[in-house]
C-alpha cells in the first residue's frame, strides 16, 4: 500500500497517502505532456496511464521511487484502461482493445 495514484491533465502521476493527518504527496512524476486515465491494483507492481493526445499508455514502477519503465504508442488513442494481477487492458477510440500482459 504505496498510496493513492492520481493522472494530472499537466502529465504528472502524483501518489499521495490518503491516511487522516498524513495526507500529503510522497511521489510526483513527469510522464507525458498531458494525461487522461490512470489504473492499477494493490499490491501491484506497476500503474498505468494514458495519454490521448500522444496516442501511448505508460508504466510507472509502483516502487518508493517511481519512475516510466515503458511506453507503447496506439494507433488510435487510447480511452480507456483496466488492470489486473497480469495485464492491462486498453481501449482504443477505433473500438480495439488490446490486452497487454506483464
Amino acid at each position: 500500500d504505496q498510496g493513492v495514484w492520481i493522472a494530472n491533465a499537466n502529465g504528472h502521476v502524483t501518489r499521495f497517502d490518503p491516511r487522516p493527518g498524513q495526507l500529503r504527496v510522497n511521489a510526483d512524476i513527469a510522464v507525458a505532456p498531458e494525461l487522461d486515465a490512470i489504473a492499477a491494483t494493490d499490491p501491484g507492481p506497476f500503474v498505468w496511464a494514458i495519454s490521448t493526445s500522444q496516442k501511448t499508455v505508460y508504466r510507472v514502477t509502483n516502487t518508493s521511487k517511481p519512475a516510466v519503465t515503458g511506453s507503447i504508442v496506439f494507433s488510435s488513442p487510447p480511452v480507456a484502461l483496466a488492470v489486473n494481477a497480469d495485464s492491462v487492458w486498453v481501449a482504443t477510440q477505433d473500438r480495439k482493445v488490446t490486452q497487454i500482459r506483464f
